[in-house]
């Protein structure tokens, strides 16, 4: 049964200052849910966000922005209107039988931070408390590692062959709205290819949780199903690359998802 607690005072909350949350150790971590408050301070006034685990990045998110991009394609409700923001472990568009499994234990763990700047324009009022949906303690185990990667796109078809081996990759996440069509594929064999509209109109139709993709990000996403074992082994594989095609040239991050360990990436 999970029970919802305060957590800590956050540190340095202030204009331009990057904010730190201590989050006690021992139970296992469902969601951390931030409230923010202020005359002048939301999601747009956060950037890059790090989950840490013994002082290593395990979660990763560009902007606040992206957070709730991320969210909302997976259909996890937007309160941002109402100042909250979630980072999610546990993963609720899963089917029943695999939600739990990614949350994050933190009985074998020695520290666990979120941290963040906050834009030199929020008001000095502004405000960031956070509280956690938590679970029986666990040792970390397995979780889902978010890390993001800047590209370099040409305008056309471009390939990407930086795929982290050893990790369980769960989808990839092209940030941008000009791209096209995307492809995946391993040694050679063709895992995932589709033009946007059609890659798309499958995750609406999803089998587990349908997902709500938006034109500003395409989407590479194992686990329509809603089941865990269909994330994708990558650890016996040489040659990993995505393929995609981009109607004007701008950089544009790759955001993974991956099923791992704490040693892994």
């Amino acid at each position: 049964m999970p029970v919802t607690k305060k957590l800590p005072t956050i540190a340095n909350v202030t204009p331009g200052g990057r904010f730190v949350l201590t989050c006690p150790v021992g139970l296992s971590y469902g969601k951390v849910m931030f409230k923010m408050g202020g005359t002048t301070f939301d999601e747009s006034h956060l950037s890059n966000l790090d989950v840490k685990i013994n002082g290593k990045v395990v979660q990763e998110f560009a902007t606040g922005a992206r957070l709730v991009q991320l969210n909302s394609y997976y259909g996890r409700p937007d309160n941002t209107a109402d100042g909250f923001l979630s980072v999610h472990f546990r993963r609720p568009e899963l089917n029943p039988q695999w939600r739990g499994l990614p949350a994050l234990g933190t009985a074998d763990v020695d520290a666990m931070t979120i941290e963040g700047d906050i834009a030199a324009g929020a008001s000095a009022d502004l405000t960031l408390t956070a509280e956690a949906e938590l679970y029986p303690a666990a040792p970390l185990g397995a979780f889902i590692k978010v890390r993001e990667f800047p590209v370099s796109w040409p305008a056309g078809q471009y390939e990407w062959d930086s795929i982290p081996k050893g990790p369980r990759l769960v989808a990839a996440h092209l940030m941008d709205n000009d791209f096209t069509d995307a492809e995946m594929d391993l040694d050679g064999f063709k895992v995932f290819e589709g033009d946007k509209d059609q890659i798309q109109a499958f995750q609406e139709e999803a089998e587990g949780k349908p997902r709500v993709p938006t034109a500003a990000m395409t989407s590479i996403d194992f686990l329509l199903s809603g089941e865990m074992g269909d994330a994708l082994v990558t650890s016996n594989v040489q040659d990993r690359r995505i393929r995609a095609t981009k109607s004007a040239a701008a950089a544009a991050d790759i955001v993974l998802e991956m099923l791992d360990g704490f040693q892994g990436i």
